[in-house]
């Protein structure tokens, strides 16, 4: 049985850059903006556009056309292969080169400060912030 810690599933997010991951299958981003990429989202039915939305700083994306969940690599690998948490981690573990067993037995020694991304992810988002409107989830009727 494997047992999941956050420090190895944040290692294995930063070891999968979102930009190279969309890269090895053939979607293709462009920058929009200073802070932005932008591409068609694989996950809809009849692609429309450029509706992909992907943050590389923080890994996350959106999809402002389909309404997908949104959210970084672990869960673009779910939505786009149609597979459970585990077997995402194990393809982006093998992708990386990566032996996920290590990965997750390993902690650390002292327990250390969370990330500043991983500390913008749980800050509350407020309309009126300078938070992007595509980070917004979509209304309660369409969850």
């Amino acid at each position: 049985m494997l047992l999941l810690n956050k420090e190895g599933i944040e290692q294995l997010i930063e070891a999968n850059p979102f930009g190279g991951f969309a890269a090895e299958r053939r979607i293709e981003l462009s920058p929009l903006g200073q802070s932005l990429l932008v591409g068609r989202c694989p996950l809809e039915a009849e692609p429309v556009g450029r509706s992909l939305l992907v943050e590389p700083g923080s890994g996350r994306y959106r999809c402002v056309t389909c309404w997908a969940r949104g959210g970084n690599v672990i869960d673009f690998v779910m939505q786009l292969d149609r597979v459970t948490f585990l077997v995402a981690l194990e393809l982006l573990a093998r992708r990386a080169g990566l032996d996920l067993a290590a990965l997750m037995r390993s902690s650390p020694a002292s327990p250390s400060r969370p990330s500043a991304a991983a500390q913008s992810r749980r800050a509350p988002i407020r309309r009126g912030s300078s938070t992007p409107l595509w980070a917004l989830t979509p209304p309660a009727w369409e969850v």
